[in-house]
């Protein structure tokens, strides 16, 4: 899961998208303005549920901008970032160089396809 934010039109800014990957159904790309009442009615219940898995990486705006936008408060996500943090003692990891490091050979990142860091 990741958000993108926009900031132009107020202080705080808001999120514009909501990315959700899953192993089931697939992968959505939501816009959050056009979708806000369906990710409160469909997503919320999901994002809360303490037995979901949450997988997210550098998520710390992403859990408040949920809160802010949404009213959601994300249930156990696990932080790849914090969780590579943890066992390794290195900080600040970008998702693209854990996938490099971890995965080298499941997919080819370019910068321009992730802003996750």
């Amino acid at each position: 899961m990741d958000t993108e934010g926009h900031n132009n039109d107020s202080k705080y800014g808001y999120i514009a998208v909501l990315q959700i990957g899953t192993w089931e159904y697939g992968d959505f790309i939501l816009g959050a303005y056009e979708f806000h009442d369906d990710i409160v009615e469909f997503l919320k219940p999901i994002l809360e549920d303490p037995n979901v898995l949450k997988v997210i990486h550098g998520g710390m705006n992403d859990v408040l901008w949920l809160q802010r936008d949404f009213g959601i408060f994300l249930r156990r996500p696990l932080d790849t970032q914090i969780m590579h943090e943890v066992l390794t003692g290195e900080s600040k990891n970008s998702f693209k160089n854990l996938v490099r490091r971890y995965k080298p050979n499941l997919v080819n990142l370019l910068k321009e396809e992730t802003l996750s860091d």
